[in-house]
């Protein structure tokens, strides 16, 4: 290139912010989930994780994961405790 003329330099993509929002969002899940069936966060988060890996391994569309996610291991977890108080 001639000097003066303009460079471009290739941007690479900013990952860090997305990731830290994923990160948080999973967080207030599981700190939630933990909460309202008085389980520790460690359970759920293991729970959290299967259904999360579940869910990926299948999916084109990754937008909504952490929702299904959190919704499938809610529900999951209710019917352990309901086993649990039956049997």
């Amino acid at each position: 290139m001639g000097e003066g003329a303009p460079q471009f330099v290739r941007a690479e993509p900013k990952r860090a912010p997305q990731v830290s929002r994923s990160i948080d969002a999973e967080l207030r899940a599981v700190a939630g989930i933990s909460e309202e069936l008085h389980i520790p966060m460690g359970e759920v988060r293991e729970i959290y994780r299967q259904q999360l890996d579940r869910l990926a391994a299948g999916a084109r569309i990754q937008s909504f994961l952490g929702v299904l996610a959190t919704r499938n291991t809610r529900s999951f977890l209710r019917d352990s405790c309901k086993a649990n108080e039956s049997g």
